[in-house]
């Protein structure tokens, strides 16, 4: 059965991703990309999940290959895309905001492309969008730093997504905490962003 297939070597590609093998995982999602008769959902899974295999590989090797980051980008936006197709608004946020991170890994020690930082605003009201229309926090507080990350590069106003996240800040359990603390930390280092007071203390 095409699907059970599909499950085995996603579960093996999850496995391999735990692990930290990032090669391995990918060559596992692809071979989910090659079983035929699968529909959006299956195909857009894959999609979403190998770009953060990519982004991985790429924030683990000690030379920063920007073809393996750009193949992320390339290959989570077929995956949004195709996950919008079948109207998952439940897991959209979540890989919006994956998204988002696959870009923002670029730009962390890229040239500045001002036209990405700009495509993870949208990416980020979007999913805040929609988040807010189904009153879920899910990923909420990755989503609006990306956001911060996106408007404070490019000097536009962040009062509101700032205040946003300051009263949201005690609603995030303990992994986004550290996920979002990190990522701020990362652009912070390399002098890209304005300091938040309340995540510096």
């Amino acid at each position: 059965e095409p699907l059970w297939l599909w499950h085995y070597y996603n579960i093996k590609a999850n496995y391999a991703e735990w692990n930290k093998g990032y090669d391995l995982s990918i060559q596992n999602y692809k071979k989910c990309l090659s079983i035929p008769t699968l529909g959006a959902f299956e195909y857009g899974a894959t999609f979403v999940n190998m770009a953060i295999a990519y982004r991985f590989k790429y924030l683990t090797s000690s030379t920063q290959n920007l073809d393996i980051i750009d193949k992320s980008i390339k290959i989570g936006k077929v995956g949004v895309a195709l996950k919008k197709s079948v109207g998952d608004r439940d897991e959209l946020p979540i890989v919006l905001h994956n998204q988002a991170l696959n870009i923002l890994s670029k730009m962390l020690h890229s040239n500045e492309d001002i036209t990405l930082y700009k495509e993870v605003i949208d990416i980020t009201d979007e999913a805040i969008l929609i988040l807010d229309k189904t009153t879920s926090i899910k990923r909420l507080g990755m989503l609006l730093i990306e956001s911060y990350i996106a408007k404070s590069f490019l000097n536009e106003d962040i009062a509101s997504v700032s205040n946003r996240l300051k009263k949201h800040l005690p609603l995030l359990d303990e992994n986004e905490m550290k996920q979002l603390n990190s990522l701020y930390k990362e652009f912070l280092k390399v002098d890209k962003i304005t300091n938040l007071d309340y995540l510096d203390n």
